[in-house]
Parts: structure tokens; sequence; C-alpha cells
């Protein structure tokens, strides 16, 4: 059975390691808070997006209250997990995000 991929579900997006294997303790600890934290960011631009349609990196910014760094630091691994597309078109000199379109599990894009 084939079940359609929840866009709005960031709970397996892959944020990328925080800490390296041999760091210690305290370093993987922090490591989970952030990956939390990235999810909770993750989660403001797809109801950006979901809401107020298509933008850049700026616009993002300026509707969730993040800065422009951390929205961009987030492109990839939505991007990665299919949550989002990136460009190919920009607007003042930064792509365009859009929710990526629904996929059921098992497809490849």
């Amino acid at each position: 059975m084939n079940e359609q991929l929840d866009l709005f579900d960031v709970s397996k997006v892959d944020f990328g390691p925080q800490a390296r294997r041999t760091d210690a303790r305290t370093s993987h600890a922090r490591s989970a808070k952030v990956n939390s934290f990235s999810r909770g960011q993750a989660a403001r631009i797809l109801k950006a997006l979901a809401d107020d349609g298509p933008a850049n990196k700026n616009e993002l910014a300026r509707r969730t209250g993040l800065t422009d760094v951390e929205v961009a630091r987030l492109g990839a691994p939505l991007a990665r997990a299919y949550r989002v597309t990136l460009g190919p078109d920009e607007r003042d000199g930064c792509q365009i995000w859009r929710l990526a379109l629904p996929v059921k599990s098992g497809e490849s894009k």
C-alpha cells in the first residue's frame, strides 16, 4: 500500500549531523535540540508557503520571523525530503521556494 507523503510532517526530515560520533555526550544532546529547533523552523516555513504561496528566502524570513540565513539553511534539507522545490526562477536574485507536489511513498520524484 502506498501512503501519500505528508508535506507538513517534518519529523523525519534529515537536517544533517550536528555532532560527530567522537564528540562528547553533551554535544550529542545539543545536536538533538538543534534538530528539534530546525523542525520547528521548517514547519513555520511550510505553513507560510501553504498560506501565502511561493516566495524567496527574504520573503519567507519576513513571513516567518526567521532570519534569511535560518531560512536558507533549511532549503536543502527540505528539498531533499521533497517538501519544497527551489527555483529555477528567481525574484530579487533569490530562488523561489514552492511547496512540492505530494508524492506517494515508494515513488521517485
